[in-house]
């Protein structure tokens, strides 16, 4: 499952477009997610549901590295803590 998430998802990065939206089940994004992202665990993933239709943000830095952003509208730390109201900076999001 993995190996074909990432074919689509390299696809996509080789398409030269500034952002992609990816369009999956809850449970293939989550895996996909909790096995790439570097921000966020099994663990995390396991805790936070993802409704149908709820919307992941995450970005691919300049590494390579895949980095959750948000998480069904909430913003994600660095470190993959909770989500908050809020930015880094306090200002709504």
């Amino acid at each position: 499952m993995l190996e074909r998430f990432d074919g689509v998802v390299d696809e996509a990065v080789r398409s030269g477009a500034e952002a992609v939206v990816m369009v999956s089940h809850g449970v293939a994004i989550r895996v996909w997610l909790a096995a790439r992202a570097v921000n966020v665990t099994a663990e995390d993933v396991k805790r936070r549901e993802l409704d149908n239709t709820g919307v992941v943000i995450a970005d691919r830095a300049s590494d390579g590295t895949w980095r959750v952003l948000s998480w069904a509208g909430l913003p994600i730390g660095p470190a993959g803590d909770e989500p908050r109201d809020s930015g880094p900076a306090g200002q709504p999001l």
